[in-house]
């Protein structure tokens, strides 16, 4: 339950440093819900950081497909049984903050029921 508050608190953190515009409204729908816009925010900043990064479209479609595999391979295992798999390998850089907020992401994705395709999507739009 600890690991699941400091991953919250971690995505709360990613947000409130990275988003851009008046976010003090936010704060009035609650913690319980704005911790769940920032988890989404901050899976979406990850995948946006690799797109716009300067390395080649190469690079990013090759990490953006390992990434994809990685998540959806642990997303799988969360949803079984409520734990957060970790990766026994070494990962890339590049993913090493999904690592630290993934319990929150898949606690939110789990609670609004999000659904596999539309996840998929992002990866796809992306």
């Amino acid at each position: 339950m600890l690991e699941l508050f400091h991953s919250y608190q971690k995505c709360i953190k990613i947000f409130n440093t990275n988003y851009r515009r008046e976010y003090i409204g936010l704060y009035i729908i609650g913690y319980s819900k704005l911790k769940h816009f920032c988890a989404f925010y901050s899976f979406l900043k990850i995948i946006d950081d690799i797109v716009n990064s300067d390395m080649d479209l190469i690079r990013k479609k090759e990490l953006l497909f390992y990434f994809k595999k990685i998540f959806f391979g642990l997303y799988k295992e969360y949803r079984r049984d409520k734990t957060s798999g970790r990766i026994i390998t070494k990962f890339k850089p590049e993913l090493e903050l999904f690592f630290e907020i993934q319990i929150a992401v898949f606690d939110t994705l789990d609670k609004i029921d999000i659904g596999n395709h539309n996840i998929e999507s992002i990866f796809t739009a992306k």
